[in-house]
């Protein structure tokens, strides 16, 4: 849906609109068949499911239409279990899946851009203030380990390596599964939200600093189109033998 609605704003392409209108207008409907037959528990049962980007999708859908029921399917994906932790000051973050989370963020700070709710501002800030200071690698602006929110206040564990006792050589353990690049994409869009809401050198210097460490630095020197999933930060670990052994991804064709 949001490569529709980019097809759309981005070409003038008026059939992709169409069918995005259309495949809202059906998720909707769907949506109101399942909180009428089995209730808002049973709903927030779905968006405990990787959902991704939906609510900043219906957004900017709703943006372009101004048509109330996109604005509502938007508001649908927002995850009271999740956000509702952060409007109160909280922190939900640790034992969470990262990237799961982090696309239903940007979509929350999109929904302050179109609806003037200043909850989903506060959310926004929120997250990303307990994210920088309790799970961030001041080295490289990433987060997370094996792709979760882990060791909050704590990341030399989330760092940590175990060695062979006989070999004494680095094993499979969390320093090899550091910062997933997926995530730094996601952390990247709300970075830029914030940036257009209150310009500052801090956030200039925060996106420069994750950008080129977690999107420009997982890119092999060798090849191009070779790709490190995650950047390893623990000691006597290389890209080689990261990820789970993959290391680097083979070349795309």
């Amino acid at each position: 849906m949001a490569g529709l609605l980019d097809a759309h704003v981005q070409t003038g392409n008026a059939q992709a609109l169409s069918v995005v209108i259309q495949f809202a207008d059906w998720l909707l409907r769907r949506s109101n068949y399942i909180l009428a037959t089995r209730g808002w528990g049973w709903w927030e049962q779905i968006l405990n499911v990787e959902f991704g980007g939906m609510n900043e999708a219906m957004y900017n859908l709703y943006a372009l239409t101004g048509n109330a029921s996109h604005r509502l399917l938007a508001e649908r994906f927002y995850k009271p279990s999740f956000m509702d932790a952060l409007a109160q000051g909280g922190d939900p973050l640790e034992g969470q899946h990262a990237n799961t989370h982090l696309p239903e963020v940007v979509g929350v700070a999109r929904g302050w851009e179109v609806s003037g709710n200043a909850t989903l501002a506060f959310i926004t800030r929120h997250f990303m203030e307990v994210l920088a200071a309790r799970y961030e690698y001041g080295a490289t602006g990433g987060s997370n380990v094996g792709e979760y929110w882990r060791s909050p206040g704590r990341l030399g564990d989330a760092i940590a390596v175990s060695t062979s006792p006989t070999t004494h050589e680095a094993e499979d353990s969390n320093g090899f599964h550091t910062q997933e690049s997926c995530t730094q994409y996601n952390v990247l869009k709300l970075v830029r939200h914030l940036f257009s809401w209150s310009p500052s050198a801090a956030l200039a210097d925060a996106y420069e600093h994750k950008l080129l460490n977690g999107v420009l630095g997982v890119q092999s020197p060798h090849a191009i189109g070779q790709m490190v999933y995650m950047t390893p930060l623990g000691k006597g670990v290389s890209r080689k033998r990261a990820n789970w052994g993959e290391g680097e991804s083979p070349r795309s064709p």
